[in-house]
């Protein structure tokens, strides 16, 4: 088993969030082919996406608690099993409804490596070690997403969409066998109560009524449902509004994922030279504001092709880069007797406003990229509101 302070117990943390990315970032550049594939219109092909997310919400309810319950590591396992098992599923649905059944499915298993590694970081690291070893795990993290649109492009140009998800499923059983022999069990007591109705009841009333709590995780959610409303609606407007190809949407995805890349590496070197992590926070905020603006304006201009949709996403990448894991810190700081169940409604309040966000912009998609303009626009400013509103209130409860 690997050493909770060494770099590769990171990295496994940061593969197992990876995985559920790959889900997403990697079928993206397919999405247009899979309409045609299946005679299918842009909105039910971008329910995948939705529907993926849907299910990671709602997964995390349960892998949190249950693992508080009865440990990190079994719920690790189960819940890869699930992402595995589904991802092979979709590569060989006949119907896009069948498919979308399955990327439900998916979500539910592919929620759980962000639930656990952000447990197992609670269970064993607190304060500034605990944001640098998030921002760390986000670093490595964000390795997938940066190299899965360009092989997800690629395969979908020379092997067929099918192949994206097969490489889904192999990678994932390729981390199921990673967690079996390096991932030891992080939590260091069960507690027997944590599953009971009341005493869960009481675990997210500690957490709701913390406006520290519920005000980061909010702050968490707004930026990704910015991010998600992109990643939802960015296949139809770079390649079909646009004339990307599927193998160049893929690079240039990949770029903006360099950037969240470089902010959580910068990230991580400023906490280490002893910048308050509520200081990034706050200038990653206002960055957050100007790059969806400059988005919204760039994209209902029609402004700069391409690199007007592209510049300002990368640098709100960035952005969320000094935002995200300082704000998952401060949210899980003051609940470490719960950090499975705290870990899960705040991912499950992120990934519900994701897909909230993806299908809000995919339901009043017009075939131009100012749906996406307004979201990722709105996104950063609920953002900035959620941080000066909530979480910097004083608890009075």
């Amino acid at each position: 088993m690997l050493d909770p302070n060494s770099r590769g117990f990171r990295v496994m943390l940061g593969a197992q969030s990876m995985v559920s990315s790959l889900a997403i970032d990697m079928s993206l550049p397919a999405l247009p082919a899979i309409a045609v594939a299946f005679s299918a219109d842009a909105g039910q092909v971008q329910l995948t996406i939705s529907l993926y997310l849907l299910g990671y919400a709602l997964g995390q309810l349960f892998y949190g608690p249950f693992s508080d319950r009865f440990g990190r590591r079994p719920l690790l396992i189960i819940g890869v099993t699930i992402y595995t098992v589904s991802g092979f599923a979709c590569a060989v649905a006949p119907t896009i409804e069948i498919m979308n059944a399955f990327r439900l499915l998916q979500g539910l298993g592919g929620c759980v490596g962000v639930v656990v590694s952000r447990a197992a970081a609670r269970d064993y690291f607190s304060g500034s070690a605990l944001a640098q070893t998030l921002s760390s795990i986000t670093a490595f993290q964000a390795f997938g997403p940066l190299m899965a649109p360009v092989l997800g492009g690629i395969l979908a140009t020379y092997t067929g969409w099918h192949s994206i998800f097969l490489v889904q499923g192999i990678f994932a059983a390729f981390m199921l066998g990673v967690t079996w022999f390096g991932f030891g069990e992080s939590l260091p007591q069960a507690n027997p109560y944590a599953i009971a109705p009341r005493h869960l009841l009481r675990n997210y009333w500690t957490f709701f009524s913390n406006p520290r709590c519920i005000g980061f995780a909010l702050v968490s959610a707004f930026v990704f449902s910015g991010l998600f409303a992109v990643l939802s609606a960015s296949p139809f407007v770079l390649i079909t509004l646009y004339g990307l190809s599927s193998q160049m949407f893929g690079f240039f995805f990949g770029a903006s994922v360099l950037g969240y890349m470089l902010g959580a590496f910068g990230n991580r070197r400023l906490l280490l030279r002893g910048v308050a992590a509520d200081t990034l926070m706050r200038y990653g905020l206002v960055i957050l504001v100007f790059a969806g603006a400059a988005m919204l304006y760039c994209a209902s201009e029609r402004l700069g092709g391409v690199a007007g949709i592209m510049l300002p996403y990368v640098v709100y990448c960035i952005a969320i880069s000094f935002v995200q894991s300082n704000s998952v810190a401060a949210a899980m700081e003051p609940v470490p007797h719960m950090a499975g169940t705290g870990a899960s409604l705040m991912g499950a309040i992120q990934m519900a406003s994701a897909a909230g966000g993806g299908w809000l912009v995919n339901y009043y998609f017009n075939g131009t990229g100012t749906p996406m303009g307004i979201a990722m626009a709105l996104a950063a400013v609920g953002a900035m509101a959620a941080y000066w509103l909530v979480a910097r209130r004083r608890r009075t409860v």
